[in-house]
């Protein structure tokens, strides 16, 4: 059965005092490290200790936050009592050689775990003799691995810091990798969404159209069986040279104007403008009411009658005309 020979802690930077359970009859018989360093007794600890029951080691620094601390069982190979000569072999020194052998046994055994191992039924028949000219320093720092035949071991081409880089260089890859396609899976999500607003919007432009299409229809089936003049409109500009709309009394004294239209894809209602000849020019009489949500103004110079609209959206208005004796 194992039996601890090591103690390991952790340092958290305000601890100075650690024990162990082992026991050791000489201060030599133990080693400290901190780090993988090994310390100095009396320098960089103190150590305490009873025969039976462990000890403690005294750090005069706490050691660092995280710091590795490990506390050892070490032992020689000597013999530290001799009966030779001895009339009779005192219980004593027996019990300190015994104890000294059961010692060294758990050393042995903690050195024998910390090796590589081979499972307790394996013979050792397939297993190649290590070459010993690999104990070199053209080595140093490079890993020993199991060859291909699983019969021996080999000298790898690599180092141990080139092991970790790979590590390191490995794990920066994944790590990029795996930003990369959160880009990209952020990237295609914003396409969709993109593609999903310029489908939304020709749809919703695909729609404006039919209304718009759909209030000019209305427009002109309101104004079946006449013949308008169409003035179209953009955010507020003002129509001249409208031809269509010379006032001529060759009709009569009174010149009505009947106006339909749209603003935007709204359809407006009809609404009338009423002109009459007085002193010998014409005036206009007869405004347009609410009805009217283009906000026409209407300006006549002479015979010519010219619209400006005054409403900033986009309208088309139908005009036809028509004169008479009477007040219409």
């Amino acid at each position: 059965m194992a039996t601890v020979v090591k103690k390991f802690y952790t340092g958290d930077n305000t601890a100075t005092i650690f024990s162990f359970p082992f026991r050791i009859a000489f201060s030599t018989q133990v080693k400290v490290y901190v780090n993988g360093v090994l310390q100095t007794k009396d320098v960089d600890y103190t150590l305490v200790f009873t025969k039976n029951n462990g000890g403690t080691v005294t750090f005069g620094t706490a050691p660092a936050l995280n710091a590795k601390i490990a506390i050892l069982y070490y032992n020689v190979l000597e013999q530290v009592s001799s009966f030779a000569g001895s009339p009779r072999i005192e219980g004593r020194a027996l019990d300190l050689q015994v104890y000294e052998l059961y010692q060294l046994l758990r050393y042995l055994e903690a050195r024998v775990l910390n090796c590589i191992q081979f499972p307790d039924y394996f013979d050792g028949s397939v297993l190649d003799t290590m070459d010993p000219t690999i104990i070199d320093v053209a080595n140093a720092g490079k890993i020993v691995i199991l060859n291909e035949t699983g019969t021996g071991f080999e000298v790898s081409g690599y180092t141990v810091a080139q092991i970790n880089q790979a590590v390191v260089d490995t794990t920066a890859a994944k790590e990029a990798a795996e930003d990369a396609q959160e880009a990209a899976e952020a990237a295609q999500s914003s396409a969709e969404d993109a593609l999903s607003s310029a489908n939304a919007a020709a749809i919703a432009a695909g729609e404006a159209q039919v209304a718009a299409e759909n209030a000019q229809a209305s427009v002109e089936n309101a104004l079946a069986g006449l013949v308008p003049v169409r003035y179209t409109f953009s955010g507020g500009q003002s129509a001249t040279n409208l031809t269509g709309l010379v006032l001529d009394d060759a009709g009569g004294e009174f010149a009505k104007l009947i106006c339909i239209g749209s603003r935007g894809t709204t359809l407006f209602d009809e609404f009338k403008v009423v002109f009459a000849k007085l002193s010998g020019s014409w005036e206009l009489v007869q405004r347009p009411g609410i009805k009217d949500p283009l906000g026409l103004t209407f300006t006549i110079t002479g015979n010519q009658v010219e619209l400006a609209a005054t409403a900033g959206d986009n309208g088309v208005l139908y005009v036809t005309k028509s004169t008479f004796n009477n007040n219409p």
